[in-house]
């Protein structure tokens, strides 16, 4: 079985037993980026990035909709003050509550609308514009 099989079953495991916050999401995100979209994984502890795609520095997003109203008009990806500038582009990976998934992107990061936070600096990308920019809007 593969890593990201793995993982999405891990994923649906942990939802048949309750809303429990985990990485889990991240992992995913992740493995399909690999698997799917053929990222090479960046070292482990590397700042700011998860791989390349391309040979473009890549930062990968798992969102994860916990309820039904979770729209893309409601949810972004966000990118920390520490942590911008280090990634290209973004991917964002899109897990259902029954292990569909799917993704958007790679799309250049500084191409695209964002919000700040304007106490922390981070970064608030909605994840519409970025599908947007993915269907070359």
């Amino acid at each position: 079985m593969s890593k990201l099989k793995d993982f999405l079953e891990a994923y649906r495991l942990l939802g048949k037993h309750g809303d429990y916050d985990t990485s889990i999401a991240g992992a995913i995100g992740e493995a399909y980026a690999e698997e799917k979209l053929g990222m090479e994984k960046a070292p482990a502890g590397e700042k700011g990035y998860d791989g390349w795609i391309t040979g473009r520095k890549v930062q990968v997003k798992s969102k994860a909709p916990r309820k039904v109203y979770d729209r893309l008009s409601q949810q972004y990806a966000a990118i920390s003050r520490q942590n911008r500038g280090l990634a290209e582009d973004l991917v964002v990976v899109l897990i259902d509550k029954v292990g569909g998934i799917t993704h958007l992107g790679p799309v250049p990061i500084d191409t695209l609308q964002f919000g700040e936070n304007k106490k922390t600096g981070e970064r608030r990308y909605p994840l519409h514009h970025l599908k947007k920019a993915c269907e070359g809007e």
